[in-house]
């Protein structure tokens, strides 16, 4: 059956874009015709390159009028629409003919793509959703709406086939940039304005509205234009109530509501839409935010399970799935599940292996197991160490999660002169003990870039090397720069009788505890004390997951006896806690979870923190009442209902 097919595209200003959307459709289509809006740069004479028919269109705010006349240029039997922006990508052309010919066979109108929004500059997806680009070229087949038109068919309800699974259209055009020098924004809004005075209850045009705002990062106007959408139930596009919904929990995320308003709207619009898998991982977001990991875990979960039932229209889901599983990842290892950490960083890995955080959790967990040349291995399933780039990053991650062996064995395969791995390097062999290397290399980058994080480097290397040379040199080299000639004097001096900024003290500090891992507590706390930092330190600390040293810092400051509000002496309380607990000290531990639950009941943590220490100790009885009293407070937790259920603390 010889089936012919005209591609459409609508263009203004497209000299960029046009020729790959071109050239991705070229082999397979019998026409392509071209509807030009207005173009002032080389769109015109590209789309005549690549045999384009083109025809002007003068621009009436309306974009189904502009895809309806450049419909009425095509002359074959189906039709293929694309931005100027978009493109398929290479692997999914050959499924079109394939696609095509058996949408006319079985008598249907449509077929339902794929469309994936990639971020030009880093080729992130950013987010996926189901499109027809692909339609039959019938007079009762035309777009509606002046903007976010859709395709419909105007004498019955269309029949569609569904190829989502192997036919991906990848768009381009939503980045920052692209907004900005295009002004599309103000571009759509200016349309959905005009069209809402004649529809003022539609709530595609309010939905629209309200998506437009927010990719402005207008909250407070998206906010209030979403929410004005949810009191019409008037639209034919699938997903969109509850993407409006998704819209309005971003918006009081964005806008600092608290917690318990944001927690109850996710919980409202579940309850509505209990299939939708965004809503399950945004409630995973909140659990997270407030330290309820197995509940953020079990949601989290029920979101991702939904996502691979099936494709939801309008979910975000897909564009999020590598972080959601990084997240469950780094939950379980501060639940000290291991095992689970490793197998869904894995999978976040397997789903986007640049996703940093996701392989240096992974590096740290197999680390505390596994020889260094076993996690080389391991990680040879997923990267290749032959390509310099990925051998590079998976060097740069090991340094950070202070696997020198892991390092070591990779920076063989590195090229030595490599300026990329000057940095790096120098991180090395601090971390090595070559402090007079890594010294020489942090002044060079330092006189090459002003870098404050270079001079920090080369301060750290003076400091451990104790070389009175280096205190002079430094000096010089931060003649022109007084905070870092103040820091210098406050560090390697001899006196403490200088005059200390706090803020340069505690970046210094931040930087060498955290990028060059010096954990030695006395040499800290020498530095520590000149500036009365206890608590920033100690703060710090605790979340680089050091307990010892975050216990014996916090533990200074509370000697202090600075009078402080209940909320806050329950917050260090609890870490207190946390420390002793992470540090095996059961008994210590329970007393300042004790008190911390005195001053703050509240708090989750603390519930989740005794009921863990109580399964591990003799004083399950003790527990009990709190256990009810933790769940009248969060009658919707998951994994408190289990600890009753299951007797767990009978």
């Amino acid at each position: 059956m010889k089936i012919s097919v005209s591609a459409c595209v609508i263009t203004k200003n497209e000299e960029k874009n046009l020729p790959v959307c071109l050239k991705s459709i070229q082999s397979i289509v019998s026409e392509i015709i071209v509807v030009d809006t207005g173009s002032t740069d080389r769109t015109v004479q590209i789309a005549k390159e690549f045999g384009a028919r083109v025809f002007s269109f003068e621009w009436i705010h309306d974009f189904a009028a502009a895809r309806n006349y450049a419909i009425e240029q095509a002359s074959s039997d189906w039709i293929i629409f694309l931005d100027a922006d978009e493109y398929f990508s290479p692997d999914c052309v050959q499924y079109l003919p394939g696609a095509i010919l058996e949408a006319t066979q079985k008598e249907l109108d449509m077929i339902l793509c794929m469309m994936s929004h990639i971020e030009p500059k880093t080729g992130k997806l950013t987010f996926s959703n189901i499109h027809i680009r692909i339609f039959r070229n019938h007079p009762q087949i035309r777009y509606v709406g002046a903007i976010h038109e859709r395709i419909v068919r105007m004498d019955k309800p269309a029949q569609a086939l569904d190829v989502q699974q192997d036919i991906t259209i990848i768009h381009t055009g939503y980045c920052d940039e692209d907004l900005h020098t295009k002004e599309k924004g103000k571009r759509n809004l200016e349309i959905l304005f005009s069209e809402l005075q004649k529809k003022p209850d539609s709530f595609d045009l309010l939905f629209y509205i309200a998506e437009s705002y927010l990719v402005d990062k207008k909250y407070e106007e998206a906010l209030e234009y979403a929410k004005r959408a949810q009191k019409y139930r008037n639209s034919g596009l699938k997903g969109v109530y509850e993407k409006n919904y998704v819209n309005i929990i971003k918006c009081l995320n964005q806008l600092g509501e608290q917690e318990k308003v944001i927690l109850q709207t996710i919980l409202e619009a579940i309850e509505e839409y209990p299939n939708y898998p965004d809503l399950y991982l945004l409630l995973g977001d909140a659990h997270k935010r407030s330290y309820r990991y197995r509940d953020a875990i079990h949601v989290y979960q029920i979101g991702v399970n939904l996502l691979n039932q099936s494709s939801i229209a309008q979910s975000n889901g897909y564009a999020t799935a590598a972080r959601v599983l990084d997240s469950v990842g780094f939950l379980y290892s501060k639940l000290r599940e291991w095992n689970q950490s490793v197998t869904y960083h894995v999978q976040a890995l397997q789903i986007d292996k640049f996703l940093y955080t996701s392989l240096v959790n992974l590096i740290s967990v197999l680390g505390r197991f596994e020889k260094p040349d076993t996690v080389v291995s391991f990680l040879d399933k997923i990267y290749e160490r032959s390509n310099i780039r990925e051998c590079l990053y998976l060097f740069r991650a090991s340094l950070e999660s202070n696997n020198i062996g892991v390092a070591t064995i990779l920076l063989k395969n590195l090229p030595e002169k490599d300026p990329a791995l000057k940095e790096f390097k120098a991180i090395f062999d601090f971390l090595t003990g070559n402090y007079e290397h890594a010294y020489s290399v942090f002044c060079d980058l330092y006189r090459e870039t002003s870098t404050i994080e270079y001079a920090y480097g080369a301060l750290a290397a003076a400091w451990k090397k104790n070389n009175p040379n280096y205190y002079t040199d430094l000096q010089n080299l931060f003649s022109n720069d007084s905070e870092l000639h103040q820091l210098t004097l406050n560090i390697l001096g001899e006196t403490s009788q200088f005059n200390i900024d706090k803020k340069s003290m505690l970046m210094f500090l931040i930087y060498v505890s955290g990028t060059l891992k010096i954990s030695d507590f006395q040499l800290l706390f020498d530095v520590v004390k000149k500036s009365n930092l206890y608590l920033e330190m100690a703060e710090y600390l605790y979340i680089q997951e050091k307990y010892v040293d975050a216990y014996q810092f916090y533990n200074v400051f509370l000697e202090q006896g600075e009078q402080l509000p209940s909320n806050r002496l329950a917050e260090i309380t609890f870490k207190v806690g946390d420390c002793l607990l992470q540090c095996g000290l059961h008994e210590h531990a329970w007393a300042f979870l004790q008190k911390a639950h005195s001053l703050v009941p509240e708090d989750f943590r603390v519930y989740e923190s005794l009921f863990e220490l109580a399964k591990h100790s003799k004083r399950v009885h003790e527990v009990k009442s709190v256990l009810e009293t933790a769940i009248r407070k969060y009658p919707d937790s998951n994994y408190l209902r289990n600890l009753k259920e299951q007797s767990i603390l009978a």
